[in-house]
């Protein structure tokens, strides 16, 4: 769907009709899909309905010395730009809609794909993780979930906050104790330009810092689910930094990596736990 050029939206469903328990959602500039252009932008975020959080990285193209950013707000999705933000909504929910309410935006020039989940109950928690490695305990989900969706940009700053240098951590975990991550960074006001993007299987959380390519300064993986949230090992520790989770239940989520293929045409992935039923 495309962003409106002013106020809110009702997006419909196609395949719920009920009232949603969570969403997430991403973005990416156009007005068509599959698009692109010039200019790194990552919205990426998710709602319970109530609580929503957001995150959006930047990095504009052929420019020197580079001008990057990063932004989280408690908002469902974020397109940040160098100087702050330029649009942003929240998300609550309706029997067969996604109710959206923007704060600022952009005049209908963006695009969104939602992910829609109809289970059993999620949760939206924010938790700062700590400086010290070790074990630390996510609360607040209220159930014991099935899975659950982390993403952070490694701020500590109070809601909303834009900071220059381009960061984020992107994780999947589940009830097997299988868990991916998706990490990158674009260090800012640099003339030859500084980065890093990494996929992790054994970890959950990774951040880099302001010179990506030194390599990451924060990491945590995944030790398992408990009654109100999940428990998380650090295993690297650099500072106290805020972190989203989505956690979900009833649904069962299968986690799978894989190599790419030698050739174009269909690869076969298997090993992945449930039978996929979407992808």
């Amino acid at each position: 769907f495309a962003s409106p050029t002013s106020g809110s939206e009702n997006v419909a469903l196609s395949k719920i009709t009920g009232t949603p328990k969570a969403a997430v959602f991403m973005m990416g500039s156009g007005l068509t899909a599959p698009s692109s252009a010039a200019d790194v932008r990552l919205g990426f975020g998710f709602t319970d309905g109530t609580t929503n959080r957001g995150i959006g990285v930047y990095d504009k193209d052929t420019t020197s010395p580079t001008d990057t950013s990063r932004r989280h707000a408690a908002e469902a999705c974020v397109y940040a730009v160098t100087t702050g933000v330029i649009e942003e909504f929240s998300c609550a929910f309706s029997a067969g809609d996604l109710d959206l309410t923007y704060s600022t935006t952009w005049g209908g020039a963006a695009l969104y794909s939602a992910l829609v989940f109809d289970c059993e109950a999620a949760a939206v928690v924010e938790q700062a993780a700590g400086s010290s490695t070790g074990l630390i305990d996510v609360t607040g989900a209220g159930m014991r979930p099935d899975g659950a969706i982390i993403i952070g940009i490694g701020n500590n700053n109070a809601l909303p906050n834009t900071n220059t240098a381009a960061r984020f951590s992107i994780g999947f975990v589940n009830r097997r104790g299988q868990q991916v991550c998706l990490a990158g960074g674009a260090a800012d006001n640099v003339a030859t330009t500084n980065t890093r993007a990494s996929l992790w299987d054994n970890r959950c959380i990774v951040r880099y810092n302001n010179t990506p390519s030194s390599g990451s300064v924060e990491e945590f993986s995944f030790v398992g689910f408990t009654a109100d949230g999940c428990r998380l090992n650090c295993t690297k520790a650099s500072a106290d930094t805020r972190w989203f989770f989505l956690f979900l239940k009833g649904i069962d989520i299968g986690i799978q990596t894989f190599a790419q293929p030698t050739s174009t045409g269909v690869q076969y992935v298997t090993g992945a736990r449930p039978r996929p039923q979407a992808g």
